[in-house]
């Protein structure tokens, strides 16, 4: 009977452990007299051979549930975050009131609206040293990623008309 992901991998860490014990001087004779170490090589190139096809598979399924775990935490410690309307259509369309980089805290971060559309489909940032420029962008990229991503993104909520 097959057993759950961690419990077959459990099972390997079991057979690397007892495959070490061949390294214990007291044990080393014993294991030379028992055929230790082939044995228990072999054991582990069997869980190879069965098992290793599906390691992809199972960490894969941990990284999406650590994914969605995060995602969850950041909407859950951000009670200021909204969830964005993803809109359908040809059109590129990118409209956030009051954005702010989701690593910032709220009372420190600066707000900035962002509008970008056919009719404004380039953006000229420039400003001295240290203005935010960089922050800026970087929360406009981390903003849509997050909302396609499905988590609410730090800015306000535009109410929008249908069909626009």
């Amino acid at each position: 009977a097959r057993l759950t992901a961690s419990a077959e991998i459990h099972k390997l860490e079991k057979l690397v452990d007892r495959l070490d014990w061949a390294r214990n001087t007291f044990f080393r004779l014993f294991a030379a007299l028992l055929v230790w170490i082939p044995q228990f090589a072999m054991a582990i190139e069997r869980w190879r051979l069965e098992y290793g096809p599906h390691i992809g598979e199972w960490i894969a399924a941990a990284g999406e549930f650590e994914a969605l775990c995060s995602l969850a935490t950041f909407a859950y410690e951000r009670s200021d975050a909204v969830f964005p309307e993803l809109l359908e259509g040809d059109a590129p369309v990118f409209d956030a009131e009051g954005l702010r980089h989701p690593l910032i805290d709220a009372t420190n971060a600066v707000a900035n609206d962002v509008s970008l559309s056919r009719q404004c489909v380039v953006w000229i940032v420039s400003g001295s040293n240290m203005s935010g420029k960089s922050t800026l962008l970087r929360s406009v990229g981390i903003s849509a990623a997050l909302a396609w991503a499905g988590a609410p993104v730090t800015c306000r909520i535009i109410p929008r008309s249908p069909g626009t």
